[in-house]
């Protein structure tokens, strides 16, 4: 069966796995647009699709979240019209029955009320974190709690203001920027890798389907000469760090408003992301891996089924709207050695953290603080900051509120002559 979303046509698959790469209002309109019955569905697709968009059904075709989340989906409120007269059971989600992939006799039925109960939260952080270790050789055990408390906000990204961006960063080839992002790519919600894409493209796409984006040689962006053309795309993804941010263009038929609000990885060799994006990530620092420090080889086959396990209980997880409201309603408590800047990154982490409990609210300040201090301290050692604190010095002991600008030169070169910061 086809369905066609934005003038995309999406094909239902025999297998469940590429369901995942589609965007929850083309699976709304696969819901719709026909009888489930009909569809040659295997267990695995039929539970996909209901995680995925069970929580914007109820009674009348939509919830009222979900004429929220898709008043802009023309073909979703269509597909759902025909429906809105339709009782639907006290669980809110139809029954589907799909027939056997390999035989075609057996039958089963699922339904919300029978399906298996979320996984734990903690066990799920814990999968993750060992998930990573298997092939990655990290600096500080900061980073991989910060990494995997990062997969599971792309899970429950509709809890949150902000999205904190990761910048994973090392300063020579074969430290495993790769490696990481592939292992990301296998466990992150709706997956887009990519390299030096167009800010148009970059825009059309995260208004489409809003994907995880990880955005590979941003070196190759930003570490090159100058270029103004450049500063559209750093603005985009400047604003594209809170919800409801939008960039307008001109078309057609008048001025569209793509929303440009997504998870974001940015990877790249030596330390070429623009600062106002830095300001807005988590920065990992990698380092080659020593002889002595052996891992698994990662190679996609092989980590498949470990890796779908993960995520098959991460959507089951996200789909439970209790955790989406306890998640929203959440107000962890931020450490006070971080600024505003790096408090609005930590919150959606620390709110994972608090209600995973355990290890994971113990673990969760003290490494967030290690990782996003580094920021601060960066910045209090640029040279315009020591410039203006040099300025400052002078003005302070000269004890006058103006002085000519020769003096200050004057005074600033013997500081430099004597080695003064």
């Amino acid at each position: 069966m086809k369905i066609t979303y934005r003038s995309k046509a999406y094909v239902l698959p025999e297998d469940a796995i590429n369901l995942r790469s589609w965007p929850r209002a083309a699976l709304m309109i696969l819901h719709f647009s026909a009888e489930p019955q009909s569809h040659q569905m295997s267990g695995d697709a039929a539970s996909i699709i209901l995680g995925e968009i069970g929580k914007f059904l109820g009674d009348g075709g939509l919830n009222d979240k979900g004429k929220r989340v898709f008043a802009k989906e023309p073909e979703v409120l269509a597909a759902a019209m025909p429906h809105r007269s339709l009782p639907t059971p006290t669980v809110t989600l139809p029954d589907i029955t799909w027939a056997s992939s390999t035989s075609g006799t057996k039958e089963a039925a699922v339904s919300l009320a029978s399906a298996s109960p979320a996984p734990e939260l903690a066990d799920l952080l814990n999968r993750i974190e060992h998930f990573l270790l298997r092939f990655m050789v990290f600096r500080e055990s900061a980073q991989v709690i910060a990494i995997s408390l990062w997969i599971v906000h792309t899970w429950a990204l509709d809890a949150f203001r902000v999205t904190p961006y990761l910048y994973i960063d090392s300063p020579t080839k074969r430290c495993g920027k790769s490696l990481l992002l592939d292992c990301l790519t296998a466990l992150v919600c709706r997956p887009w890798l990519v390299a030096t894409p167009t800010e148009a493209t970059l825009m059309r796409r995260i208004d489409a389907e809003a994907p995880t984006v990880l955005l590979d040689e941003i070196d190759a962006l930003y570490c090159s000469s100058r270029d103004r053309s450049k500063e559209g795309m750093r603005a985009m993804l400047n604003c594209g760090f809170v919800r409801g941010a939008t960039v307008p263009r001109c078309s057609g038929r008048g001025i569209i408003e793509y929303s440009v609000f997504c998870p974001k990885v940015f990877s790249g060799i030596g330390n070429c992301l623009p600062d106002t994006v830095k300001d807005r990530s988590i920065w990992i620092q990698l380092l080659r891996r020593a002889k002595g420090q052996p891992v698994e080889k990662f190679r996609l086959l092989d980590v498949a089924e470990s890796a779908k396990a993960i995520v098959d209980d991460l959507t089951s997880w996200a789909a439970d709207e209790e955790v989406i409201e306890q998640l929203q309603a959440s107000r962890p408590t931020v450490p006070m050695e971080l600024g505003d800047r790096a408090a609005d990154i930590a919150e959606p982490l620390l709110a994972i953290a608090d209600l995973a409990a355990g290890k994971w609210a113990e673990t969760a300040r003290t490494s967030l603080v290690a990782l996003l201090k580094k920021n601060d301290d960066e910045d209090a050692d640029e040279p315009g900051v020591r410039l203006l604190r040099a300025i400052r010095d002078i003005f302070v002991a000269e004890g006058k509120k103006q002085l000519p600008t020769m003096q200050i030169l004057r005074k600033l070169s013997g500081r430099l002559q004597r080695g003064d910061e």
